[in-house]
């Protein structure tokens, strides 16, 4: 497809795919320098859709390209992006979208988070990163007077705050949301001594969890800079850590994943079933899945069910 004869020729700077949720079904969305935003048919060779963002467009994105077009955002130069909803179309309006302010400098790119599309991360042109998540609203449609349908929207910036570990075991707190203190560091978190392997932060009790080469995971209150509990009882480093509920998961080289309870602070659980170093945990009720360092060529992610009280009997789910 290109620009019929005589029309201005502008320079296209981002593209993505999408709703690309069946073999007849292709979209390819296009972003250029002079702000427009245009939405290909890629089976019917036409334009769908196209409006203008009034600022060049740097980077655009479907929230996932193999379902019905669902979200996109649109970064731009002028310290601003746009989310819009691609599931309602008005005929006169055409797709609800939100504008929002971000970086305080040209918004290079965004990315959505696989396992949570409703998750993305923005990237500016000063080096700073903002994590975003889209609130869906109760209803995600209104009928205007004209009895035709429109789109509504929702967005929060997910925190304000970065956190950062290091190698010699300290957490820095960095500000990264609006105000005259972006991106100035908020205070430091020290109590590790080691490398940190990996930061945890539980929206539900607004406590951070870190795990370090000392063998121990910390839980932290981050607003009085403090720690509130220890975890003590690993043999080796500890690589991972994952809440859920009140319960924390942690594993690392000593290839056993322990279960702790966030109110006593003792370790509930052991499970000694991992044959290599663990590296990734995710735990969500009465599952834990753990993911670990290759054996003979083959990484693993293993499965396990945990009994109802959380207290013995821990098995691998079959």
């Amino acid at each position: 497809m290109e620009p019929e004869p005589g029309a201005p020729i502008r320079d296209c700077w981002a593209v993505a795919f999408g709703d690309a949720h069946t073999s007849s079904d292709r979209l390819l969305a296009a972003g250029y320098d002079n702000g427009d935003v245009k939405l290909l048919d890629l089976t019917a060779g036409k334009i769908r859709w196209e409006t203008n963002v009034a600022n060049g467009v740097c980077g655009l994105e479907f929230d996932r390209k193999d379902i019905e077009m669902n979200k996109l955002v649109v970064t731009t130069l002028e310290s601003r992006y746009r989310l819009y909803d691609m599931r309602t179309e008005h005929p006169v309006g055409g797709f609800s979208f939100l504008s929002q302010e971000a970086h305080q400098s040209t918004v290079w790119a965004v990315r959505h988070l696989p396992q949570n599309r409703a998750v993305f991360m923005t990237c500016g042109g000063i080096g700073s990163l903002e994590l975003w998540r889209y609130s869906y609203p109760s209803q995600r449609k209104i009928r205007e007077k004209d009895g035709h349908e429109k789109g509504v929207l929702s967005m929060k910036l997910l925190g304000d705050m970065l956190y950062a570990g290091d190698r010699k075991g300290e957490i820095k707190l960095w500000k990264v949301g609006p105000g005259d203190d972006q991106h100035q560091c908020k205070g430091t978190l020290s109590g590790h001594k080691g490398a940190i392997w990996m930061l945890q932060y539980d929206e539900e009790t607004g406590r951070l969890y870190s795990c370090c080469d000392d063998k121990k995971v910390i839980c932290w209150d981050v607003s009085q800079l403090r720690q509130t509990k220890v975890f003590d009882g690993h043999k080796d480093k500890v690589c991972c850590v994952a809440t859920d509920g009140g319960f924390v998961a942690s594993g690392g080289s000593d290839r056993v994943l322990r279960l702790w309870s966030l109110s006593a602070g003792g370790c509930l659980g052991l499970i000694e079933g991992c044959e290599e170093r663990v590296y990734g945990l995710a735990l969500r009720g009465d599952l834990l899945l753990s993911g670990e360092a290759e054996h003979n060529g083959i990484g693993t992610a293993r499965l396990w069910r945990l009994n109802g009280s959380r207290t013995s009997g821990v098995r691998v789910a079959t």
